[in-house]
């Protein structure tokens, strides 16, 4: 007597099992989408804004003075916020979610025996040239033109185990570290040898004001990068003035992207490709004790970390040791906000939270992202409100909030009525190659 044997439903039609993750088991929206997963990124773009909200208000020379606008203790508080709660953080998150939805999206082609890698590069196409106009034409601070650019990178890795991909994006993100590290023993051993150092270079007036009272800044060419030329450029000068800021403020980020950010972005995308094969969102009943370890390490360890070197940056560092010191606590930063970025993950997927707002947002991701830019720059620069160099850090955080506002509340009242959000439904209809259905 034979016995039959029930074919595996996991089984593809050639026999061989396939090679995505498995379905998930957690709450799934339109189209498959996991719920949690949205919520997560929408807290991403909101969480990057306060980041960015510096760099649209004012000029590069602020980077290093938490006092640039104003000598008030406020100012010194707010930055302090910034640095602890926000600094690399969410950033963090937006590119460990870059690879999830680069190995989600993987999975469900091959589950489905269609092709990929092509159809997924072509999209990758499309989000440069989104990203590029976005960062020549808008804002020069755009992050999409390189995960487009680093995209290429992950999806060649792609098809690699869990392990190594771990292991290729652990090396990937320590080499910022290394370099820190590196450059901080080398200044050290010069201390050592001299009893001196360079410090952080002081690249002109330590205010806006002050920097507005110089008379060669008034007369200084639009290519002159220092405080008083950048704010009159944003906020009194016309189109061409700020453009000519913008690409060379972007071709300095070219650089050091390649060279140092570029780094810890690929990293990211290949952890976050490493978290979903192992089911990390689509399983989190199975991987409970990794969740709580993120959450212990990154609430109890990395935080206060963080809350010490942004006390460290307010408060400056003495003669000497002033610059191999911040490169030490840069080698710090950069592996604590990994800890925080990966314990608020952890947290959002342990509770699964899946707050409606956050799920809209996180699903127009995209449109909301760069809404973000077009509301800040129609405040900050002289076509809109003028406000560039006019703000204080602690006002930042009352727009900042503000902006916050207007999202959450359009992303609702959006994700009612349409499936995608506006540029979402543009890339996916450039994508396919024919107009996407955009209504419910």
């Amino acid at each position: 007597m034979t016995t039959q044997t029930m074919p595996d439903p996991k089984m593809t039609a050639s026999g061989a099992r396939p090679t995505g993750p498995e379905e998930p088991r957690t709450p799934k929206g339109d189209e498959g989408r996991v719920v949690t997963l949205d919520a997560i990124r929408g807290l991403a773009i909101l969480g990057i804004l306060p980041a960015n909200l510096p760099a649209f208000a004012l000029p590069a020379a602020a980077a290093m003075q938490s006092h640039y606008a104003s000598p008030h203790w406020s100012e010194a508080v707010a930055e302090g916020a910034v640095q602890t709660f926000v600094t690399y953080k969410f950033m963090t998150i937006f590119s460990l979610l870059f690879g999830v939805g680069l190995a989600l999206q993987r999975g469900r082609a091959e589950r489905a025996g269609r092709p990929f890698a092509a159809f997924y590069a072509w999209r990758l196409v499309l989000l440069a040239g989104i990203g590029a106009a976005h960062g020549w034409l808008v804002w020069y601070g755009d992050i999409l033109f390189w995960y487009a650019i680093t995209g290429f990178v992950a999806l060649a890795l792609s098809r690699l185990r869990a392990r190594i991909l771990f292991v290729l994006g652990g090396a990937a993100v320590l080499v910022p570290v290394l370099l820190c590290l590196a450059g901080a023993a080398l200044l050290i051993a010069m201390v050592v040898a001299t009893g001196d150092s360079p410090g952080i270079v002081n690249m002109g007036p330590t205010t806006a004001a002050e920097a507005l009272a110089d008379p060669a800044a008034r007369t200084a060419p639009i290519y002159d990068l220092h405080a008083g030329a950048e704010t009159i450029a944003y906020r009194d000068g016309g189109y061409l003035d700020q453009l000519a800021f913008r690409l060379m403020a972007w071709a300095y980020l070219m650089a050091t992207y390649v060279v140092w950010f570029g780094w810890r972005i690929l990293g990211l995308f290949l952890i976050g490709m490493g978290l979903q094969k192992v089911g990390f969102f689509t399983r989190p009943e199975d991987h409970r004790t990794l969740q709580n370890c993120l959450i212990g390490v990154g609430l109890l360890i990395g935080l206060p970390l963080e809350a010490v070197r942004a006390v460290a940056w307010a408060a400056g560092l003495p003669g000497p040791i002033e610059l191999p010191a911040t490169l030490l606590i840069e080698a710090i930063h950069q592996i604590a906000s990994l800890s925080v970025s990966l314990a608020i993950i952890a947290l959002f997927v342990r509770l699964a939270i899946a707050w409606k707002p956050l799920v809209a947002i996180g699903r127009t991701a995209l449109s909301c992202y760069l809404a973000e830019s077009a509301i800040a720059v129609t405040i900050f620069y002289s076509f809109g409100a003028g406000q560039f160099g006019e703000v204080t850090r602690a006002q930042l955080w009352a727009i900042g909030a503000a902006i916050w506002a207007t999202i959450l509340i359009g992303a609702s009242i959006w994700t009612r009525f349409f499936r995608f959000g506006p540029v979402e439904w543009a890339w996916r209809s450039a994508a396919y190659g024919k107009r996407q259905p955009m209504r419910r």
